[in-house]
């Protein structure tokens, strides 16, 4: 559908595509390549999809439907799974010098 209203089917468009049109495009496809990109580095990925995703949203209210929503969720569920598997260094307890 996507494909058939940019490139037309040989006869004339339902609508003139404006240049804010364009720009979702491009978006959108930012936080496709974004997906692809968090499958194997997730924070750069989900920064990436988040990013184009709020100014995806700014341009257009619609964004926040339902089979759109689950974007920037993939997009956190990414930055979760990042965020539980990073290293961890040990935390250094304090320690108690006894007087002998």
């Amino acid at each position: 559908m996507i494909v058939a209203d940019v490139v037309g089917d040989g006869n004339s468009r339902s609508l003139p595509l404006t240049m804010n049109d364009y720009i979702l495009f491009i978006l959108m496809a930012i936080w496709l390549i974004g997906l692809v990109i968090a499958w194997k580095w997730e924070v750069a990925g989900a920064t990436a999809v988040l990013v184009a995703f709020a100014a995806n949203a700014i341009l257009s209210i619609d964004i926040f439907s339902f089979p759109m929503i689950l974007v920037p969720i993939t997009a956190c569920l990414f930055l979760l799974s990042w965020w539980l598997r990073r290293p961890r260094t040990p935390v250094e307890s304090p320690s108690v010098e006894e007087n002998s």
